[in-house]
């Protein structure tokens, strides 16, 4: 009938292929977003040079305005061994290696099992995959011809090199020292789409240990990894670690049961950091040193330590630009304090803001949040709501620490003591025994049953701190529309 309900296309639901969608319309260029802009049956197919591969992430083309860069094609089920195209791909990893495009350095895998164990130190290599799902390619070690399991990590990259991993799985390895499939020493690691499960490695770095480089991962899923001394799953020692949409699930390790970061910058987006445990400390998260952690959203669900620090466990942290908001803890526990939080060492200083802290528990101080250091000046523990947790106190910060603890809101605690702190601590507004009045909490262990957003009638809408209060590195705490600061992970400048 001509009716166009989203626009801007002009192209009523006779045509348009999904008008409730306003990216996707007939003739609408085609995008890297996941979204089948052109309505041509296919998301993302973007491919302006005509060579047959696209720019987004599994594509592979490095220019796709040059026809003549773009990857080799892999195929060990093609009839014979060709020379990379779609028409004649190599049937063999070694030949695809030795007959990359000089310009992309990139191998598109068929569906498949591939066995693969290499050293890398010439520039960028990528591998990925051509699955719609990255259980459709695997890499792993294979076995030797009396059919005993390969050992060993699969990469080693070294000299400045990349390795860039796309929709694939990792699976299997058992590296003797860091790095239990791979291990990168003054090079960069990117994975996009990754899976990396049931690997271990011999001392950090259950899946992935880097060193003075750069590690990114994007929508990734590192699970069942197991690290024989810190780091389950990652395990960072001065670089750059930067996460969008992960995963980590029962990864275990000393310190940091499913990541460690050593002198390292870290951002962390969207993460979710589940059921992972430490024998020691940090759970979840183990992070030293007075680099910079952004961690923004996600949720940090059922993780242990037998120490402390369930959830998170900062060491010797003082940053004045360093923040956790706007996070989802939940169930988190340590046998000794802080079951969500802890912060130890000599000094601590983080922002923690708008986050929503859930039946986490400790067997002594801090069921929440702990700071030890007596100096936690930076410290802010601002805006967060605490709902059912335990621990001889639910927030614990010494006395004449110059930490600053304001406008949280606490229910149904289940210890004697809310908040633990000196005069000097409290800087006002926090609330014992206010009820937040979350949508749902059903107290069984699940989180994902829960929905512990805000009602419409919750008394901490609004009622968290103004622009240009606490420290000045950090002034911003209106939401997002402008509005005051709700209290809680759905308020504040980090919420969705």
């Amino acid at each position: 009938d001509g009716v166009d309900i989203c626009g801007p296309s002009g192209t009523g639901a006779d045509g348009d292929c999904d008008d409730f969608d306003e990216a996707a319309w007939p003739g609408n260029p085609e995008i890297c977003d996941e979204i089948d802009n052109d309505c041509s049956g296919e998301a993302d197919d973007v491919d302006n040079d005509g060579d047959g591969y696209g720019p987004c992430a599994v594509g592979g083309d490095c220019d796709d305005t040059n026809p003549l860069a773009h990857p080799v094609i892999l195929d060990p089920d093609a009839e014979n061994n060709g020379d990379g195209s779609v028409e004649f791909p190599f049937t063999t990893f070694e030949d695809a290696l030795d007959g990359m495009d000089e310009l992309c350095r990139t191998i598109a895998m068929f569906p498949g099992t591939y066995q693969i164990q290499m050293t890398w130190s010439d520039g960028p290599l990528r591998l990925n995959g051509l699955g719609d799902d990255y259980g459709d390619v695997i890499l792993e070690l294979g076995s030797t011809e009396e059919g005993e399991p390969i050992q060993g990590r699969m990469f080693e990259v070294s000299n400045g090199a990349l390795l860039g991993l796309a929709n694939l799985t990792v699976r299997g390895t058992s590296g003797s020292g860091d790095g239990g499939a791979i291990r990168a020493v003054n090079s960069d690691v990117e994975l996009d789409y990754v899976r990396l499960v049931n690997n271990t490695s011999g001392a950090d770095g259950g899946s992935i240990s880097v060193t003075a480089g750069n590690l990114t991962a994007r929508n990734s899923l590192f699970q069942n990894n197991t690290a024989g001394d810190d780091g389950g799953a990652v395990a960072m020692f001065s670089g750059t670690f930067i996460d969008e949409g992960s995963t980590y699930r029962n990864n275990s390790g000393s310190k940091g049961g499913a990541i460690m970061l050593e002198s390292s910058d870290a951002t962390l987006t969207d993460v979710t950091i589940d059921e992972n445990s430490a024998f020691e400390i940090g759970g979840g998260l183990y992070f030293t040193g007075n680099d910079t952690l952004h961690v923004e959203r996600g949720a940090v669900w059922n993780n242990t330590a037998n120490l402390y620090g369930g959830g998170f466990a900062l060491v010797d942290h003082q940053n004045d630009y360093s923040f956790i908001r706007n996070v989802r803890f939940q169930d988190n526990a340590a046998a000794q304090f802080g079951g969500a939080i802890a912060l130890t060492g000599d000094e601590a200083g983080v922002v923690i803001a708008n986050n929503t802290f859930t039946a986490n528990d400790a067997n002594d101080d801090g069921g929440a949040v702990y700071a030890q250091p007596e100096d936690c000046n930076g410290t802010q523990i601002w805006s967060n709501v605490f709902y059912a947790n335990g621990g001889d106190s639910v927030v614990y910060v010494p006395v004449n620490s110059n930490a600053s603890v304001a406008y949280n809101t606490a229910f149904l605690s289940l210890s004697g003591v809310t908040y633990s702190y000196g005069l000097s601590e409290n800087q006002g507004q926090n609330e014992e025994q206010v009820d937040p009045q979350i949508v749902s909490f059903s107290n069984d262990g699940d989180p994902s049953n829960d929905d512990l957003t805000l009602q419409s009638t919750s008394p901490v809408i609004n009622s968290g701190p103004s622009n240009n209060e606490g420290i000045n590195t950090y002034p911003i705490w209106n939401d997002v529309d402008g509005t005051r600061n709700d209290r809680g992970f759905t308020g504040g400048q980090g919420a969705e």
